[in-house]
């Protein structure tokens, strides 16, 4: 700034001049208004300045256009350095706003990935944690079910044999004993018995009799009336003979066929208990391989939550920390607001000045009182 320059020195030369004649210029044809315009420009240090040039140019007795020149080309300048400190200004607001742009997208980006995780926490992880915890509880009262229902069928196998074998003993029994009694009773066919004879079948007979007599069995009742039968005539009436052998090969063969349901009863009962069994414990199998499952899901689901958590706590961490980024950017930028304010109100005062100084210095009174003060 070549004409700052040239003032500056200029008003080094008039400094002295100014401060002992402060009220110089309060004289001659000024008007009230005119005297306090000048007082007013004394109270600045550019009006100070600008109206000691005043007096060296009237000394020199230059062209008063000359003066009126150089404030122009001053106020101009003035000018270009509003303008520059603007855009400066501009370029750093710029910055600023690219710079808190920025940051806000990151803060942005932040919270979403910190929403995101949350969500899938809420809305996937912890219902599926949930969801597979009741299904092990579900799995581990079925399997604690259906393998006390193997105990129980167990039991209930073991004693349903038990009573199978007993029948089956029973009826080996009784088989046995009509086997016993037949060829006695045929040995008496188609004969007058001796006393002998007749003694030996009876006391065979009663011998069953006695043995079998205390069996639960269904026919104990129809042998003993079959004994009792045959013994009444001491086996003499060869009509009763023959039916109570008749009766016997009957009573036989209903042991039998009764032996042979109870064989394949209990064949049946159990093939359907192996197979009962089997199934149940492939069930069994299948919901302890569920609750392992669902056990791996709960904790590989439990370390995503973890590491999700860990993000989301580092997330927030970040949020804070752009968030005191962006207002200490804020800060600093007011601060460089303040800064650009105050120099544009200074330039702004000091082109008030030069205009009002240019007003001054082409009023004809004053350069009249000048010229005329100088004369004197």
């Amino acid at each position: 700034m070549k004409i700052a320059v040239v003032f500056a020195l200029l008003a080094i030369s008039t400094f002295a001049f100014i401060r002992q004649d402060h009220n110089s210029l309060n004289g001659g044809e000024f008007s009230l208004a005119e005297i306090s315009k000048v007082n007013s420009l004394k109270e600045t240090s550019m009006g100070r300045l600008l109206l000691g040039m005043a007096e060296v140019h009237f000394k020199s007795d230059a062209p008063i256009q000359r003066l009126i020149q150089g404030l122009q080309d001053f106020e101009k300048e003035l000018q270009e350095g509003i303008n520059s400190e603007n855009e400066a200004y501009a370029s750093k607001k710029a910055a600023h706003e690219a710079t808190i742009q920025s940051l806000n997208a990151r803060v942005g980006e932040a919270k979403g990935e910190v929403a995101l995780r949350q969500s899938r926490i809420n809305s996937v992880l912890n219902p599926r944690i949930e969801q597979a915890q009741s299904d092990i509880g579900r799995d581990s009262s079925t399997k604690g079910q259906k393998e006390e229902d193997l105990v129980n069928a167990e039991k209930a196998r073991t004693l349903a044999h038990y009573d199978y074998t007993q029948r089956v003993n029973e009826h080996n029994e009784f088989i046995a004993a009509v086997d016993e009694a037949l060829p006695l009773l045929n040995g008496l066919r188609n004969q007058a018995p001796s006393l002998l004879q007749v003694r030996k079948v009876s006391m065979t007979l009663k011998n069953i009799h006695n043995k079998l007599s205390k069996s639960s069995h269904t026919e104990v009742a129809l042998l003993e009336a079959l004994i009792n039968l045959a013994t009444s005539q001491n086996f003499a009436n060869q009509e009763i003979l023959d039916k109570v052998i008749g009766e016997f090969n009957k009573l036989r063969k209903k042991l039998s066929d009764s032996l042979a349901l109870e064989n394949a009863n209990e064949a049946a009962a159990q093939s359907e208990y192996e197979a009962f069994v089997a199934q149940t414990k492939r069930e069994i199998g299948e919901l302890a391989s569920n609750i392992q499952k669902n056990t791996i899901t709960i904790s590989n689901t439990q370390r995503e939550v973890t590491d999700n958590e860990h993000v989301i706590s580092d997330k927030t961490f970040e949020i804070s920390d752009l968030n005191d980024t962006i207002n200490a950017e804020n800060e600093n930028f007011r601060r460089e607001t303040d800064i650009h304010h105050q120099i544009i109100d200074e330039f702004n005062k000091e082109v008030d000045v030069v205009k009002q100084c240019q007003a001054l210095f082409q009023n004809a009174h004053f350069s009249e009182y000048v010229l005329g003060r100088l004369g004197n």
